[in-house]
């Protein structure tokens, strides 16, 4: 069952991926009042997925109506975002991509890569649930520490704790 359904659910996991991607700027337009947009954007991919899903699924089966999802949530990305920055916040567009969105998730995307490496398919499901839960650890703080925003907020409360201790000596 797990390897027939791992590709499904691979799909499933980057198009939900893409879509988070999204909830900031989609967060925004609301904030804005800019209801439009999304709305818009979501008619048009419910015109696409309706005819794509049944011959998607006629021809490829439930791994077509999976790599949609993908698809669907790339265009969404794709279309929306720069939209919404190009309107709302015209000098942050790119700098939410390229230093927000794109450091923390090319290191996951390593780091869960070479951990895929080291996991055998032949592995006890104990030590494979162990092992999946420090792949996840360690891509957590991978992603913390690669976001410049969030590093550097650990770093302000810790430098003051780290200067107390340091005075105290």
């Amino acid at each position: 069952i797990a390897l027939n359904v791992a590709p499904i659910a691979s799909l499933l996991l980057l198009g939900s991926a893409l879509n988070s991607i999204m909830v900031l700027p989609y967060a925004l337009q609301l904030a804005c009042g800019w209801t439009d947009l999304g709305i818009r954007i979501n008619l048009f991919l419910i015109c696409l997925q309706i005819p794509l899903l049944f011959i998607l699924i006629t021809y490829f089966g439930l791994i077509g109506a999976a790599a949609l999802w993908v698809v669907l949530n790339g265009i969404y990305l794709l279309i929306g975002a720069p939209l919404t920055y190009r309107r709302l916040l015209r000098s942050e567009g790119w700098q939410w991509l390229f230093k927000d969105v794109f450091p923390p998730l090319s290191v996951v995307v390593v780091v869960v890569w070479l951990a895929r490496l080291l996991i055998s398919p032949t592995t006890s499901v104990p030590i494979t649930i162990l092992s999946v839960s420090a792949i996840y650890l360690v891509a957590v703080v991978v992603a913390v520490f690669s976001a410049h925003h969030i590093r550097n907020w650990i770093f302000s409360r810790l430098l003051p704790w780290r200067i107390a201790i340091n005075e105290e000596n």
